[in-house]
């Protein structure tokens, strides 16, 4: 995993910061101009008022960019709900449940997104729905306010 850091100057007039502060909000990056590989991400602190967004090796090798070469970063506020893409197959589960619902709803920004990209990264439409509904599930047998990630993950 690689990073570009994020000045205290370019911090202080990205949109938004007033609202959660700086380190905790959801934004779009694109890099170079690169708008089919525009994806959602966070700004982790780095410390002394700076940050940083992280770049995977492999986003780096769609891009055509390489270790120590200067880029261009754009970053706009993310206003979607969860700060992530959403599978369609997450929410119809989450729409027939409204006990999953309603415990999903509960979680942190942080679990809730966890969920999501779990979600998403399989490829196929059914194994979506499974793995949503193993997700959900795993949820609603957790006690509430302790939920791990071993446990949301477990196959049991």
């Amino acid at each position: 995993m690689h990073y570009v850091e994020v000045s205290s100057f370019y911090l202080d007039v990205l949109k938004g910061k007033f609202e959660r502060g700086k380190f905790n909000q959801r934004i779009w990056i694109e890099i170079n101009d690169h708008i089919k590989e525009k994806w959602q991400g966070g700004i982790v602190a780095l410390g002394e008022g700076n940050g940083y967004i992280t770049i995977s090796a492999a986003r780096m090798k769609k891009m055509s960019i390489h270790f120590g070469e200067e880029v261009t970063v754009k970053l706009e506020k993310d206003d979607s709900e969860y700060g992530i893409e959403v599978a369609p197959e997450f929410l119809a589960v989450l729409e027939t449940d409204p006990e999953a619902k309603i415990r999903f709803d509960k979680l942190t920004k942080g679990f809730q997104r966890y969920l999501l990209y779990y979600t998403i990264q399989v490829k196929s439409s059914e194994k979506r729905v499974d793995r949503a509904i193993m997700l959900l599930n795993n949820l609603k047998r957790c006690e509430p306010g302790k939920e791990t990630f071993k446990q949301l993950l477990s196959k049991d």
